[in-house]
């Protein structure tokens, strides 16, 4: 659609402030899920699994979504999206069984999941490529704010029990969706080309992305970077308790740390690095930095050093992401951007059904081989990074 540029930005300070709030009330719930879930009688392998139907939503959703979204625009899929954020906060309340908040997770997990590719794909909409890296390094400070200011509520806020958090973070995401109701503009007019496929697991979509010539290895380097990631947020609240102690008020403020670093990596540093180095030499830094970071939240033996070392780790995701997503929208269609970022997210979210199973697993022999996996998959996304180094430096 034809925007004025005072509405290009309007829409992406708008959507930049749904995001925000969208992950302030999704960094409230994430010191509070292990032990509220330990507190209905989950073990550490249940505890994963709740982590992995979340994720399992998202893999199921996540590319019908974006499929809608370039059928029928941007806006009503966010606003999809924003709303059933909210809905699944209501419910993480009012769960008093493990039942029940299986079921909230996995609901959550589904409406969500229509947030994340097309907010993508909106950035993309209305930006060049030339500043496309910085705009979703931009989105992704989002991200790290909410990850600063949310699990630091939610931590104080446990002290009145788990319900009372859920239903603040229930009442942000509404407003949120109020907000982007009546002032989000719609960024896309779908056209003709739009291929009208609805199935649910797009089996032969997914295939195409990862064999597709030129993004097929940025969705698995994104697949990879998941899987290491979710080994650490699958298991990282009970580590933190079983080796130092710390409860959820604690867990917090390891997040709110997390949130910090990630915020102003994505915020005021990816920009820099992708125009000095590139995008994809900035995956590839990334993930190297992750792989050690892994390897050094597993051998913490003092807080101090648990935090500097979440801190070092966060700061590898924020570079890495923002540059694949921006890689990923350079070498696709207009036409299929919504898709094939929903592909992505799909890829994606699939590691994170997989990792939390079997990171709890990992965590029953040893409560620090889950980051040393970790670790291992990274050094797998930083190797099919430079193998494929010189293709992904050449501009399109």
């Amino acid at each position: 659609m034809n925007l004025t540029d005072k509405q290009k930005n309007r829409g992406f300070q708008l959507l930049f402030l749904a995001i925000f709030i969208d992950l302030l009330g999704f960094g409230i719930m994430i010191p509070l899920l292990p032990f509220y879930a330990e507190s209905l009688g989950a073990s550490a392998f249940v505890v994963a699994l709740l982590m992995a139907v979340y994720s399992l939503g998202q893999f199921l959703f996540a590319p019908f979504w974006g499929r809608l979204s370039d059928r029928y625009g941007r806006r009503p899929i966010i606003l999809v999206g924003l709303l059933g954020t909210s809905i699944s906060f209501v419910l993480f309340g009012f769960a008093s069984t493990l039942t029940l908040l299986f079921i909230s997770r996995i609901l959550g997990g589904i409406l969500t999941a229509a947030t994340l590719p097309t907010s993508q794909a909106y950035v993309a909409d209305v930006t060049s490529e030339k500043e496309r890296a910085k705009k979703f390094g931009m989105l992704g400070a989002a991200f790290g704010l909410g990850f600063i200011f949310g699990p630091a509520i939610g931590g104080l806020l446990s002290v009145y029990g788990y319900a009372v958090p859920a239903f603040f973070a229930a009442a942000l995401a509404f407003l949120n969706f109020v907000g982007a109701y009546f002032w989000l503009p719609e960024t896309y007019k779908p056209t003709t080309t739009v291929i009208k496929s609805y199935h649910l697991i797009d089996f032969k979509g997914m295939w195409k992305s990862i064999t597709h010539e030129h993004i097929g290895a940025l969705v698995i380097i994104g697949a990879f970077i998941a899987l290491g990631f979710s080994q650490l947020q699958g298991m990282y609240a009970l580590f933190a308790e079983r080796r130092f102690g710390l409860d959820a008020k604690s867990v917090g403020i390891v997040f709110f740390i997390v949130g910090v670093v990630s915020a102003v990596v994505q915020g005021f540093v990816v920009g820099r690095v992708v125009t000095w180095i590139g995008e994809i030499k900035t995956v590839i830094l990334g993930t190297l930095i992750l792989c050690i970071s892994y390897v050094l939240i597993g051998l913490s033996q003092s807080t101090l050093f648990l935090y500097v070392v979440t801190g070092i780790n966060v700061a590898g995701f924020a570079l890495s992401g923002p540059s694949l997503n921006a890689l990923i929208s350079e070498r696709t269609h207009k036409d299929e951007q919504g898709t094939m970022l929903g592909l992505s997210q799909s890829w994606a979210a699939l590691a994170r059904v997989v990792g939390p199973p079997v990171s709890g697993i990992l965590f029953g022999f040893g409560i620090a081989l889950p980051f040393y996996s970790g670790a291992f998959f990274m050094v797998i996304a930083m190797m099919i990074a430079v193998k494929n180094y010189k293709f992904y430096s050449q501009k399109t």
